[in-house]
């Protein structure tokens, strides 16, 4: 299956898939498996783990270790300057999907130590793939035979690894995980994550060893922010400052927002703020600054494909005024009042999590 061709899977998916990604990943060279990984090379195996975030049903492999961004250091294979990191620590999101010819998909995982303490990883991320019922699905994880270095993460580090897969490229590929269930190295508990990479021929895919991620927070996915039951999205006005509520339209730029490892929203490289803390007070685009009143979550506590979303500074929610359908109304802050408050509808959510 997929080992038969995993080095050739990461060369194309390196040379004409994701430069930026390509290049960290290659800048440290490690790679093969750690103490319990599979021989380089072969299929990794998917037994039952312990989830350690909220997640459905069973989970993935367990794996090998890996790198960090700005708070990250590589020491050589083996000598590790602090503990290995735990599932606890770490959280998981993907960014820079990108295709090759041949039906050829790529995309970083990046695991990012939102602890307190340093710990490093060492190795290759274990992955396996459910459906959105939590039903596990077909998963051929083969690990990419290279050498390993030890990432010592302190805290906000990251380490970033390539997983590479195909698509078929002459109809539908019948197998499209909803969920992955992301084993850091040496761990049996796994990070529930909403799987970002479409279609995955056969449950065939590549990782290589986890290596030191570059400083700065990560875009995920770009996408919109809608009202679920009257067709309104969150837009940028054109003073570029003012956010408001506008017809939704895809095709819209001012409609695109990415969201950011460090909780942010952004639109045209300015961060969705708030104007104060009470209710009422205004949402605007602001210059990134790290701020509190930046930072943002949702809040998704029933099975709805919905939910409100919170500011890290305030106990209140981003509301449209009174459900207003009124292109250029401006959005405001609400009281939290859970799922069905004032809820919004996020085509992308891998750092926004509630």
């Amino acid at each position: 299956m997929i080992s038969r061709s995993a080095a050739g899977l990461a060369a194309v998916a390196c040379l004409a898939v994701l430069a930026a990604g390509c290049g960290g990943s290659s800048s440290t060279a490690p790679g093969a498996s750690g103490t319990r990984s599979p021989v380089a090379g072969t299929t990794a195996p998917v037994p039952a783990s312990t989830p350690a975030t909220p997640a459905p049903a069973t989970a993935a492999a367990p794996a090998a270790k890996p790198p960090t961004p700005a708070p990250g250091t590589t020491t050589p294979a083996g000598q590790a300057a602090a503990p290995r990191c735990h599932t606890s620590q770490l959280t998981a999101a993907y960014t820079g999907l990108n295709a090759a010819m041949g039906g050829v998909r790529g995309m970083i995982l990046i695991l990012t130590n939102h602890s307190s303490t340093t710990c490093h990883v060492y190795g290759s991320p274990g992955l396996a793939f459910f459906d959105d019922r939590g039903f596990p699905m077909a998963t051929h994880l083969t690990w990419i035979k290279e050498p390993h270095a030890t990432v010592v993460l302190r805290p906000g580090g990251s380490a970033q690894a390539m997983l590479t897969w195909r698509v078929n490229v002459d109809g539908a590929t019948p197998l499209r995980p909803d969920v992955a269930h992301v084993t850091p190295p040496d761990e049996y508990a796994y990070l529930y994550t909403n799987w970002q990479g479409g279609p995955v021929l056969g449950g065939d895919i590549t990782a290589s060893p986890l290596r030191t991620a570059p400083a700065g927070p990560f875009p995920a996915g770009t996408g919109t922010i809608a009202n679920p039951f009257n067709g309104m999205c969150v837009a940028a006005a054109a003073d570029d400052t003012t956010v408001v509520a506008w017809k939704c339209d895809p095709g819209a730029v001012s409609q695109h927002w990415t969201g950011y490892s460090d909780g942010t929203l952004r639109n045209g490289g300015r961060c969705l703020d708030v104007t104060g803390p009470a209710v009422g007070a205004k949402v605007k685009l602001a210059a990134c600054d790290g701020a509190a009143s930046q930072k943002w979550s949702i809040a998704q506590v029933s099975a709805n494909d919905f939910g409100s979303i919170g500011n890290a500074s305030t106990p209140t929610v981003l509301t449209d005024p009174g459900g207003s359908t009124a292109n250029g109304t401006p959005l405001q802050m609400g009281p939290a009042r859970g799922d069905l408050s004032y809820p919004w509808r996020v085509s992308y959510h891998q750092y926004m999590t509630g």
